[in-house]
């Protein structure tokens, strides 16, 4: 015969005050993407730059570049690099 035990589920209110103010790890790339979008669009504003041909000087499709700055994508190491050496951008 097994010995089950039931889990003992521990709620403390502490604890529950100081874990909702803990921004799951989604949250934390989600604000990532859209500040580096953000800042994305504002740098080429600001050098005048036609966003719609901006794609082929990164040599991407349009619609993946729509998507960077959209504020859902995952940048990699690589293409921040090639935002901040295009247009002098830095990414904290």
């Amino acid at each position: 015969m097994k010995n089950t035990k039931a889990v003992r589920v521990f709620k403390s209110p502490v604890v529950l005050h100081f874990v909702k103010d803990i921004p799951s790890e989604s949250e934390v790339h989600a604000k990532r993407s859209m500040l580096i979008a953000s800042k994305t669009i504002d740098a080429i504003m600001q050098k005048d730059y036609p966003i719609n041909s901006f794609s082929r000087r990164l040599k991407v499709k349009q619609a993946e570049f729509n998507q960077w700055l959209s504020g859902t994508h995952e940048f990699t190491p690589q293409q921040l690099e090639q935002l901040n050496r295009i247009l002098a951008i830095e990414f904290d």
